[in-house]
């Protein structure tokens, strides 16, 4: 009896063991596989994002523009900072964070500030088309280029400054030793630091990188809607019959860009909503003590999924644009024909 009760058991640990290496197996496929994509695409997004919205910028078509680039480069920098460094890590086994101390310090303070700063710059560009459709006649005393410019710029030295603590807190440490050779990693060496990332920035940063921009974003895209369709309501009600095709041409213009903004806030919330979730029960799932191999590959599995989907978000903007912006399309494919398109 006890000997086949033995046999069951090693039967049992051997299934969960190879259970557990196949969803490692599928997690480091992840890895692999997956940020190449991200980063090709993220790049041209990107990339052309920068070059049509400084086009239209230039003409001063829309202070929006300015906000838009902003977050473009916050994207950028986000992805060759933290994705580029975790897939060269996963394929080649090269961490670029453990080259000195200094480069640490500083991809750690960009991968941090670029997170937060893109957040918060579609935070801007939503709240300026809430004021613009909830006050229209103060539009062009409250936004205006100058004001756009002034508060990218805030928004940027803030976050700069918010997070120049990582500067101090991380360093090149050993991680192992093999051999003759030393392994190094990018991490927090200082006890006393790691008390306070743990245990209070871990709680500021979710503030100030998730819970606050969600909820800003969340009521201003509720106001968008409602006023948008409250305003298409009034505008069928007063106009007459024969002006259904001036009514269409205006509604058009005037929703382009609040359908733009909704569709990448409602994005960002379907990226980014599973980090976040995962920031908030962390600090408890981190207190338990995993024994269970099954759910240690699910842990696995689930994490990558979730970094791959936060990432994606800083490069999908590009295509979101083409897909809701009738005047971005127009743009981007004036770039391939050679045409300057002017109004």
């Amino acid at each position: 009896m006890n000997a086949s009760l033995a046999k069951y058991n090693a039967s049992s640990n051997l299934e969960l063991y190879r259970t557990y290496m196949r969803m490692v197996e599928v997690a480091d496929m992840i890895w692999i596989y997956v940020p190449p994509l991200i980063l090709i695409l993220g790049t041209f997004g990107n990339g052309m994002s920068i070059a049509i919205l400084s086009k239209m910028n230039r003409r001063g078509e829309s202070t929006v523009t300015t906000y838009l680039i902003a977050l473009a480069v916050s994207d950028l920098l986000l992805l060759y900072f933290g994705l580029l460094r975790l897939w060269l890590y996963f394929e080649f086994g090269f961490d670029f964070m453990s080259v000195s101390s200094f480069v640490c310090k500083l991809c750690k303070w960009v991968v941090y500030m670029s997170g937060a700063m893109s957040a918060w710059f579609l935070v801007a560009v939503t709240l300026q088309r809430t004021v613009s459709v909830v006050w229209p006649h103060r539009m062009n005393a409250v936004c205006t280029p100058r004001t756009s410019r002034r508060l990218v710029a805030a928004i940027a030295m803030f976050l700069m400054a918010v997070h120049l603590h990582v500067l101090y807190g991380v360093e090149v440490v050993p991680l192992e030793e093999i051999g003759n050779n030393s392994s190094y990693w990018c991490h927090i060496e200082n006890k006393n630091y790691l008390n306070f990332f743990s245990k209070v920035w871990s709680w500021v940063d979710l503030m100030i990188f998730s819970l606050t921009p969600f909820a800003i974003l969340l009521v201003s895209n509720a106001i968008l809607l409602k006023t948008v369709v409250m305003s298409a309501r009034r505008a069928l009600q007063t106009l007459t019959v024969r002006d259904t095709k001036q009514i269409s041409e205006r509604e058009k213009k005037a929703s382009s860009m609040t359908v733009t903004l909704i569709t990448i806030s409602f994005t960002f919330f379907l990226l980014t909503g599973p980090f976040c979730i995962y920031l908030l029960i962390k600090p408890y799932i981190l207190l338990n003590d995993i024994s269970d191999l099954r759910e240690k590959g699910i842990r696995e599995v689930v994490l990558v999924s979730i970094n791959m989907l936060w990432y994606s978000n800083s490069a999908i903007n590009f295509y979101l644009y083409c897909l809701t912006g009738s005047r971005f399309r127009l743009e981007f494919k004036n770039i391939f024909t050679c045409r300057n398109h002017t109004k």
